[in-house]
């Protein structure tokens, strides 16, 4: 069954108060940054770690 010819998604007006309220909802929550560095994979390297510190260490002796 096919829509009717006058059939049509209502437009959907955004009043100031709504607006309001999703500005304040995005604030309420951590920053899109935030969220990113949160899920970025640490390094756990500790060996590199270990064979740049003695290189150093060789370096300054």
């Amino acid at each position: 069954m096919s829509r009717h010819i006058i059939d049509k998604p209502a437009e959907r007006e955004s009043s100031p108060r709504m607006e309001e309220y999703l500005r304040q909802e995005r604030l309420k929550g951590p920053h899109a940054a935030t969220k990113a560095l949160q899920r970025r994979p640490r390094s756990r390297d500790s060996q590199k770690r270990v064979e740049e510190f003695a290189r150093i260490e060789r370096e300054n002796s």
